[in-house]
């Protein structure tokens, strides 16, 4: 996958560094509705009308936005509400774009802020993020091959998909591919691209009888080559399910284009009566990254039986973007500190914690032996911006915004400077950190620019960035299935005839692909599959000038492409034989049965779930076969129980805990505790049928050592996991 450009959503600590802003400071409410770039930009605006000035905000940038046709600024914004948006019909100009459940698409007239912000029914604003699209060998190392040869009185062309759609949401297709057709035309049923000129869909009639109509191209080649890998007939690329009716969708790239893309191959695999899978090769880390941002919630409520998701766990698994601090210390040089690579000099920063931590976050430059320290950032403290004048030439300005939503605090920063010759600044002397002070844990993750260095001092409280919870969105969403990538190949022969290789071992895993856990401390990713050096369909629309003959196969109609992205449609595809076998499978029926069913080998180790490979390398094979038989065993004889598993308190513990859930409908219930090695060290509910309602167990660990240990909750409509730490 092409290394993803970084969400902006929810939670965010938002620092300016720019050279000479005035300070300013805005009274706001100390529990807003509106998301941290919301806020930040209505702030900013208010700022600049004060100040006379007419140029617009810079957080603008950062906000997915266009106009009408009067020429208002509209801002694209995800809203929760109360009323299903009928408010929202009393704010003038403002277009509702997609309805889930209790959530809002909406493009909303910027000077309607305020008002958006105080409507009773509105509980929740958030900005709509920019994400970016992040085989024989494969076949073969999945088991795909084995299944392709099964053969059966009700599946006589063994499981290849047939009956089922596999939509993928993208940066197109190219409809003249021949990997997309078989003996009737077209495998391309539909095609839906959304643009600023609105959205388009053409259907296979079109593809086949009329080409020349439809206008969607796919000049990047990344959704093509996603599609081949999940669904290619070509028996030299064989896709995963070669029989599946494929549903392209060309999408802007915004998580509410992303939604409405999803609900589009859904909704019309219900008017066909066929169950469907969504493929998201895509992703980026503006958000809270643990499943409760407005997008996560929205796509987790178009999933149910026959609808899958599958998303891409990310490629920055070798990348500090992410540090986490236990505050400590009441005040800025007290506390810790995570240094900043200087190579851009900007950063972008999204800070998270939970109550009852109390952090603090600030920025701490130091330069020539002394120190200098913004205005710190705490819960509800709003928006601010001061000067920090380093020396008479050079200075830094800094501005904060915090949001609050449901006990989850953000704080975003944005930091930027020039060292030029004419400021004097010696960059070997310029040091620029994230300062905390305060109580209890957050996570913070660098979202543009510098990342953290790695850099740790433990007599100066300097701790190092990480590439931990490097999962993005919306692979955090709790009912999408995150997959994650190992190699398959290190070596191929392009279309010239030269050989080419990776540093890449066969078997490992791949050293992009994104690491866990979740925030919430969920083990991400859940799989991983083949998605390094993957061959697949090329688009015929990439533009000559961006073509890298080594990476070209088979006179250019097959490229090789790397990333998570090319590992998610071999388990989407894995999911249409799944389907094929149960149409009704859901998300996390789906997901459960990959997990229980994975390999493990000398790469992964025998401790699993973890981290890196989740539950290990997809099986698929097993997982099909095993989903077959759960028909027969009564698997899905009820309807599946939707479970929710809630932190433990209090957290850390000694001895005794609480863990509390609740669970929508009557049902088989486990709840059970592990060690950091996998061993089951408690049951604390076992096969017990209970009713609707919540649940309070407690956990006694006297008997144990001091350490972290996951919670599993297991119903029949899948299992969720926590973490805990016991400190004795």
């Amino acid at each position: 996958m092409p290394r993803l450009q970084f969400l902006r959503t929810a939670f965010v600590l938002f620092f300016v560094m720019t050279i000479g802003s005035p300070a300013f400071s805005q009274d706001q409410p100390a529990t807003s509705v509106l998301d941290a770039r919301v806020e930040m930009f209505m702030q900013q605006s208010l700022q600049k009308r004060a100040a006379g000035q007419e140029q617009t905000p810079r957080m603008l940038d950062a906000l997915i936005h266009s106009r009408d046709q009067q020429n208002r600024l509209l801002l694209h914004l995800f809203i929760r509400t109360t009323d299903q948006g009928a408010s929202l019909s009393a704010l003038e100009g403002v277009q509702i774009t997609g309805t889930y459940g209790d959530i809002i698409a909406a493009r909303v007239p910027a000077d309607h802020l305020s008002q958006l912000a105080t409507m009773p029914a509105v509980q929740r604003v958030e900005a709509m993020n920019r994400l970016r699209p992040g085989n024989n060998e494969a076949n073969e190392d999945t088991g795909v091959n084995q299944l392709h040869a099964v053969e059966s009185a009700e599946f006589p062309n063994g499981y290849k998909g047939e009956g089922v759609i596999i939509g993928v949401i993208d940066t197109g297709i190219d409809i003249r591919h021949n990997d997309f057709r078989d003996e009737n035309g077209t495998r391309i049923i539909y095609l839906r691209e959304t643009n600023d000129e609105g959205t388009t869909v053409w259907s296979a009639d079109d593809i086949d009888n009329n080409p020349e109509s439809v206008t969607q191209v796919d000049t990047d080649g990344h959704g093509t080559h996603v599609t081949g890998t999940a669904a290619s007939s070509n028996p030299e690329f064989l896709g995963v399910a070669p029989m599946a009716e494929i549903i392209a969708v060309k999408t802007d790239f915004s998580d509410g284009d992303i939604v409405a893309g999803v609900e589009f191959v859904f909704n019309k695999a219900d008017s066909l009566g066929m169950p469907a899978v969504a493929n998201l090769s895509l992703g980026g880390h503006y958000g809270p990254h643990d499943g409760t941002s407005l997008s996560d919630l929205a796509l987790s409520s178009l999933t149910g039986p026959g609808k899958v998701i599958v998303a891409a766990a990310g490629n920055e698994g070798s990348d500090m973007l992410h540090t986490t601090h236990d505050a400590q210390g009441n005040a800025p040089d007290s506390g810790s500190y995570t240094l900043l690579d200087y190579w851009e000099g900007y950063s972008v920063i999204a800070a998270y914690f939970d109550d009852p931590a109390d952090v603090n976050l600030g920025i701490h430059v130091y330069y020539n032996g002394q120190d200098f320290y913004s205005e710190s950032w705490g819960a509800g403290d709003g928006f601010n911006s001061e000067d920090i004048a380093i020396t008479d030439d050079f200075s830094v300005a800094v501005s904060g915004e915090t949001a609050t939503t449901e006990g989850i605090h953000e704080i975003l920063i944005q930091a930027e400077y020039e060292v030029t010759e004419e400021s004097g600044i010696d960059q070997d002397s310029l040091e620029v950190y994230l300062y905390a002070y305060g109580s209890g844990r957050f996570n913070a993750w660098v979202l543009q620019g510098d990342w953290f260095s790695e850099y740790e001092d433990a007599n100066l409280n300097i701790i190092g960035g990480n590439t931990d919870l490097t999962v993005g969105q919306p692979a955090t969403s709790r009912s999408v299935i995150a997959v994650g990538s190992h190699v398959t190949r290190a070596s191929w022969t392009s279309a010239s005839g030269d050989n080419w290789g990776g540093d890449a071992s066969v078997g490992d895993i791949s050293g992009f692909s994104s690491i866990g856990p979740s925030r919430d401390g969920r083990i991400l990713p859940h799989i991983t599959a083949p998605g390094q050096f993957i061959g697949s369909a090329m688009s015929q629309d990439i533009p000559a000038e961006d073509i890298d003959d080594r990476f070209t196969l088979d006179g250019g109609l097959h490229m090789i492409q790397q990333g998570t992205s090319m590992a998610t449609p071999h388990v989407a595809g894995i999911v249409a034989l799944m389907l094929q076998a149960n149409p009704l499978l859901s998300s996390l029926e789906a997901r459960d049965i990959l997990q229980t069913t994975a390999r493990n080998d000398e790469f992964t180790g025998a401790v699993l779930p973890n981290n890196i490979w989740g539950a290990g390398k997809v099986d698929a094979f097993t997982a099909v076969t095993q989903t077959a038989t759960s028909i027969d065993e009564g698997y899905l004889e009820t309807s599946p129980v939707v479970a929710q598993l809630y932190p433990n308190y209090p957290n850390p513990f000694n001895p005794a805990t609480v863990i509390r859930y609740d669970i929508d409908a009557p049902g088989e219930v486990t709840l059970s505790v592990y060690n950091s090695i996998g061993q089951q060290v408690a049951t604390l509910v076992q096969n017990s049928l209970q009713s609707a309602g919540s649940y309070r167990v407690s956990f006694d660990g006297s008997a144990l050592s001091s350490g972290v240990y996951m919670v599993k909750l297991q119903t029949s409509g899948g299992i969720q996991t926590r973490m805990m730490t016991l400190l004795k």
